[in-house]
């Protein structure tokens, strides 16, 4: 199975995580995701409304926490994903991050920049929309065992649809 790191803003998790748990149900994929799987305690108590986002937080062994998992020898790469109404700079440096290391970057960027030269440079491929994203995947990804490609585009178009309603929202 592929492990990629999954950079993405933080007010964008939810959209990210539902895409995410698809992806990981469908696809012999495993997507590391900063939010919940490495920082999980800290996103539930701030969900929650225990304490605010940057509260009490130890912003060096934050990022060393990140960087360690991209690192990780068994980490193929990063998708990157920059809804249209999110912005997360973490997300560009994981990014350049992840390049830099000689792994691959797979980039979505719905924010207007996806011609921007540093991230063409620092992607291996630029998306604009999911449906471009999903189809990449859907031809670079083995399916896991019982899933048919009718069932798994009828969910993912389900998800695409939910998330352009909330980035529209504004």
């Amino acid at each position: 199975m592929d492990n990629f790191y999954l950079a993405h803003p933080f007010e964008a998790r939810k959209i990210v995580r539902a895409w995410e748990l698809l992806i990981e149900r469908f696809f012999k994929i495993n997507l590391i995701n900063p939010i919940y799987d490495v920082h999980g305690a800290q996103t539930l108590e701030i969900d929650n409304g225990l304490r605010t986002r940057y509260e009490n937080v130890d912003f060096k062994k934050l990022v060393e926490r990140e960087l360690f998992e991209i690192q990780k020898k068994d980490t193929k790469g990063s998708f990157v994903i920059q809804p249209g109404n999110f912005f997360s700079i973490g997300a560009y440096h994981e990014m350049v991050y992840t390049h830099n290391l000689g792994k691959t970057v797979y980039s979505l960027i719905m924010n207007g920049h996806h011609e921007h030269p540093w991230v063409n440079y620092h992607s291996n491929k630029v998306f604009t929309k999911w449906h471009e994203l999903n189809s990449f995947i859907f031809d670079n990804f083995s399916l896991r065992e019982g899933f048919e490609k009718s069932q798994v585009l009828k969910e993912l178009s389900n998800l695409e649809l939910i998330n352009r309603e909330i980035e529209n929202a504004d």
